[in-house]
């Protein structure tokens, strides 16, 4: 996030509902990106069918179609993994309770 966001802000929780709101757009990017996706590998599946119906995929066609189709669910799982961390982080902050020490309290016990 960019510092100048920060730059009139003086607390820590208000400082987080700035990053609060930042999140939340790139949230809605990861969904997008997620769909698109999908949908991509749809209608590629369903041009190429209607392109060599009634004849099945030539196997270097169906090769490559496979290969689409990991490439996409290897994106949306990072795509969707980048999110984890984040909303354990979010979890575990200032705003559920814990003090400013956030999840760094729950990791070491003294």
């Amino acid at each position: 996030m960019p510092n100048f966001f920060f730059a009139h802000i003086d607390d820590l929780s208000a400082s987080w509902g700035a990053t609060f709101s930042y999140l939340a757009l790139l949230s809605a990017a990861y969904v997008w990106v997620m769909r698109n996706n999908i949908s991509h590998y749809g209608r590629e599946r369903r041009r190429l069918r209607q392109r060599y119906e009634p004849r099945p995929l030539p196997p270097e066609t169906g090769r490559a179609l496979a290969a689409l189709r990991r490439h996409i669910l290897r994106q949306n799982y990072l795509a969707a993994a980048a999110l984890v961390p984040l909303g354990v982080f979010l979890l575990f902050s200032e705003i559920t309770g814990f003090d400013e020490k956030g999840i760094r309290q729950l990791l070491r016990v003294e």
